[in-house]
């Protein structure tokens, strides 16, 4: 399981990698490029991959194999809570306001009336926190991994050769 955490790590750096570098870029709040943070989905199934293949190596079966992409997916979702969540409390405290101005700006420019305007924000206000917004990375992270890693499994594991 040392290669399930060590990806783990790598992949909850990596997240936080392109998180810092949306933020710095302005990337999060343009509506034309937000839509980029979402790459981090790929890179949780590359990352996943390699890392199946890794441990097809040492001889893992489907079950552990599974197993395996959830330790990583446990590991990475838990540096991804707290960075996300220092992240978005220290390095970028305007987050959440910029966020919600380009929804409004966006939702405005499709011919919403202000008053849809302010339903659609509202509905969106609960999440729109350091603590939620951190919980769903968390969430998102474990259950791609648990996806991914149930289909992938099954095409990346050791099969034991067949007696003849």
């Amino acid at each position: 399981m040392k290669s399930a955490v060590q990806a783990g790590v790598i992949l909850g750096l990596l997240v936080l990698v392109w998180t810092l570098l949306h933020g710095w870029t302005g990337w999060y709040k343009d509506e034309g490029m937000s839509w980029t943070f979402w790459m981090v989905i790929p890179f949780e199934v590359i990352l996943l991959v390699w890392m199946l293949k890794n441990t097809r190596k040492q001889g893992f079966a489907y079950g552990k194999q599974v197993t395996a992409g959830i330790v990583m997916s446990l590991v990475a979702g838990a540096v991804i809570f707290v960075g996300s969540y220092a992240i978005m409390t220290l390095v970028f405290p305007t987050y959440f306001k910029d966020i919600a101005d380009m929804s409004a700006r966006v939702l405005t420019a499709k011919g919403m009336a202000p008053e849809q305007v302010q339903a659609a924000m509202a509905a969106q206000a609960p999440m729109m926190a350091p603590l939620p917004s951190a919980c769903m990375s968390f969430l998102g992270t474990v259950v791609t991994g648990l996806v991914v890693s149930l289909i992938a499994a099954v095409l990346i594991r050791h099969k034991p050769a067949a007696a003849a």
